[in-house]
């Protein structure tokens, strides 16, 4: 009885174990990619929240006879990409000023941060009725 033994792979059996590997790797590598990318996303949120959050402070501590309250559009300072200000800051702000909205004597102030992204335009809002 003389038996055969096979020793090692065939050709065939590495060339399709290489392809799963190849394909898994893809997978892994976009799927990194994929969440590197809604990181840097969130990231540029939470910084343009925080941006927002510090101009309608400061707007609402203002006095109420202040001119940046008066009604219309208002540009405010620029930002860097961490929230500090900076004259050629990625987050832009501006607010406008509504008045008598909702009820007269009353304000309607809307602070708007805008920055841009690789997938384009970005904005976020914050809104608040001053008497």
């Amino acid at each position: 009885m003389s038996e055969r033994r096979r020793h090692g792979f065939g050709l065939l059996e590495v060339m399709i174990s290489a392809t799963m590997l190849v394909l898994g790797l893809a997978g892994v590598l976009s799927f990194a990619a994929q969440t590197s990318g809604t990181a840097a996303h969130q990231r540029q949120i939470t910084v343009a929240s925080h941006v927002a959050e510090i101009q309608m402070e400061k707007l609402l501590l203002l006095a109420p006879d202040d001119s940046r309250l008066t009604a219309g559009v208002h540009v405010g300072p620029a930002y860097d990409q961490i929230g500090n200000p900076s004259a050629t800051g990625k987050f832009e702000t501006r607010w406008t000023v509504t008045t008598s909205d909702p009820i007269l004597g009353a304000r309607r102030v809307v602070v708007t941060v805008r920055w841009t992204e690789p997938t384009g335009a970005k904005a976020t809002t914050l809104k608040t009725i001053r008497t």
